[in-house]
């Protein structure tokens, strides 16, 4: 990203000259690597400010298709705000919405979203892996149904890049939101992937350049879409590695918390989860303590993007934790830089923290 901060600074829509011609190629690289790591084609992919304006720019469209008719959309409670907020606003006289309710576990059911869908349903949505519980959703199963029953399929995919193998063919995707910051890439930047046979018919969200088709008007970051196009990359290069390096980072925090089962669960499916993640309930004390009692750790008590609210986590309630349960949950995640020393430190501590209790 650094050429693009010094020196590389043409503007990529100015292809009448060399500069604006240097880091047009660079972006469609960029594109290039992002495209081919969710085996998309590369004109399918249009740059945003991230997942947030990607899952924004759909409800957008789903508000615009319902000008015509009366609609329909399924879609998970366990889906990020940025898409159940906006589609809480939409005109509830022109869109029908059905709320996928989760088992205990976190996990949506294929057949529930067969058994959701009806004459007038436009559009499923569901996301792949849950940003605060890290479960797995079968999106491919519901893919197919979809696709059996010609209805448009979304996917929240920002949590999935780079932690469990995403196509968009193999899942019957019509759409996709993506996230750069999640894969290690710089914040500020996402895309929403639009297959091929939507792309005519998608409405464009900001308009006054032209730029992207049309579809997302404003001169492009490179430096940004460099970035994540080589995140994206990595991603895809070192995905064994980095499975391999959090299953261990995942699997010593249990071990050595083994001899205090009694006094903690894991909220959500530990079969059917990325092993970045661990959400932990204690038995009988307050997340917040452990958390302000450790300033040193940097964990989190609900979604990332809520932690300043006060608001509890809609995906614990989703799973039927009671206000009380939600208290004393938090997330820990782990990264390809998290190293085996850190594990164990905060394997400690908790340990020590659970003793006391």
């Amino acid at each position: 990203m650094a050429p693009f901060h010094l020196h590389r600074f043409g503007n990529p829509h100015s292809l009448d000259n060399e500069h604006g011609r240097d880091v047009s190629r660079a972006i469609a690289d960029a594109t290039l690597m992002i495209a081919g790591s969710i085996n998309a084609e590369p004109h399918e992919i249009f740059y945003t400010s991230g997942a947030t304006e990607s899952n924004n720019w759909l409800v957008h469209n789903i508000a615009y298709w319902s000008q015509t008719r009366k609609i329909h959309i399924v879609v998970s409670q366990l889906e990020h705000a940025s898409l159940l907020e906006p589609i809480g606003r939409l005109n509830k006289n022109r869109v029908e919405v059905s709320y996928l309710v989760p088992n205990q576990h976190g996990l949506v059911s294929a057949k529930n979203v067969a058994a959701s869908i009806r004459d007038n349903t436009v559009l499923v949505s569901v996301m792949a892996v849950n940003n605060e519980i890290g479960v797995i959703q079968p999106i491919r199963e519901i893919g197919d149904i979809c696709a059996e029953k010609g209805v448009l399929f979304h996917c929240d995919a920002a949590q999935a890049i780079g932690k469990i193998p995403f196509d968009v063919q193999t899942s019957n995707l019509d759409f996709a939101s993506l996230s750069s910051h999640k894969a290690y890439g710089p914040m500020g930047i996402g895309a929403l992937y639009i297959s091929n046979s939507h792309i005519k018919r998608f409405e464009p969200m900001i308009t006054g350049g032209g730029q992207q088709k049309g579809l997302r008007s404003g001169t492009l970051p490179v430096s940004l879409c460099v970035g994540m196009g080589a995140a994206y990359n990595l991603a895809r290069e070192r995905g064994k590695q980095d499975d391999a390096h959090l299953k261990r980072c995942q699997k010593m925090i249990l071990s050595a918390l083994a001899p205090y089962k009694d006094r903690f669960e894991i909220n959500g499916s530990l079969d059917q989860r990325v092993p970045s993640n661990l959400n932990f309930q204690f038995r009988d004390k307050l997340a917040e303590h452990f958390l302000v009692t450790h300033p040193e750790l940097s964990l989190s008590l609900g979604s990332a993007c809520k932690s300043a609210s006060d608001r509890g986590s809609h995906v614990l309630e989703a799973i039927g934790l009671t206000a009380e349960q939600i208290d004393r949950s938090f997330r820990l995640s782990f990264s390809r830089t998290t190293s085996e020393n850190e594990v164990n430190n905060i394997a400690e501590i908790m340990a020590a923290y659970l003793k006391r209790s």
